[in-house]
């Protein structure tokens, strides 16, 4: 079982299930794995903020404190075989992972959402894509990217949950909570 003290607002953090052999990677820049030798999730959530967990098993999403907007989507794969990710080159569409609740619990509408309202319509596209290998017992981040590319927010708290038809209270109470300066 992973124990980590909680820091901040990010502080819910996906557990290990059983006997995990729980091991945090993660991907750099130029595509290669840097697995430690032994669990180091502390010094990866220092760097990229504990995750919050997006769907309750393998998916979460965190922020640094230092950068409130950008966002790490985590994958925890606790099988015994490999998963897969399939990611865009350079762009992440937050829009279709996560929602994005206002200070008075009101959904955030995406850039997307809006212009659709408006009569007009943007086209999502990658120049490459692919599927980011996630080995076994990992805990790993696997993109990341900047929430305002996607969503529109004035400067205020914002809360960032699983798309779902409708958050309650208790959602809006236990979801990554950011502050947008």
């Amino acid at each position: 079982m992973l124990d980590i003290a909680p820091t901040g607002p990010t502080a819910i953090i996906l557990p290990a299930r059983g006997d995990s052999k729980l091991v945090c990677t993660e991907i750099k820049k130029d595509g290669s794995d840097a697995a430690p030798d032994e669990p180091r999730c502390v010094d990866l959530f220092t760097k990229y903020g504990t995750p919050f967990s997006a769907d309750g098993k393998f998916l979460g999403v965190s922020a640094n404190p230092g950068k409130p907007t950008y966002l790490y989507l985590w994958v925890d794969n606790q099988s015994d075989e490999t998963e897969f990710h399939y990611f865009c080159c350079g762009k992440i569409f937050w829009n279709h992972v996560v929602d994005v609740y206002d200070a008075q619990g009101n959904r955030v509408p995406s850039k997307i959402e809006q212009a659709a309202k408006a009569g007009n319509y943007l086209l999502e596209s990658c120049t490459c894509s692919g599927n980011r290998l996630v080995p076994p017992h990992r805990l790993m981040v696997v993109d990341s990217g900047d929430l305002l590319e996607d969503f529109q927010l004035a400067p205020g708290r914002y809360v960032i949950l699983i798309p779902k038809p409708s958050a309650t209270t208790a959602d809006l109470h236990t979801g990554l909570q950011i502050t947008v300066p």
